[in-house]
């Protein structure tokens, strides 16, 4: 019994852990990526967009960026709201 329940633990990591990518590919993937938000501002330039890239990450490559996501998803540091500058888990 302990057997069948360590397996589907492990199981279980597999699949949150397949989820998470997945998720973190389709951010990725969506059309303008993570920036497109701020793509649409009027006056928005392409240093600017640059240097918000920068602060957020997104000039690094995937697998690291991957690996600092989902250590910050973990921890429960999910950042800033854009929109109000509050935690995100207090908007939440």
């Amino acid at each position: 019994m302990a057997r069948f329940l360590f397996g589907r633990a492990i199981q279980s990591l597999l699949l949150l852990w397949l989820v998470s990518m997945i998720g973190f590919a389709i951010l990725h993937l969506t059309p303008g990526g993570p920036l497109s938000q701020f793509a649409l501002v009027p006056g928005m330039s392409q240093q600017r967009l640059a240097e918000i890239a920068h602060e957020m990450g997104l000039d690094r490559p995937l697998p690291l960026q991957y690996w600092e996501w989902l250590s910050r998803l973990l921890t429960g540091e999910w950042g800033r709201s854009y929109r109000d500058q509050q935690p995100v888990l207090a908007v939440i």
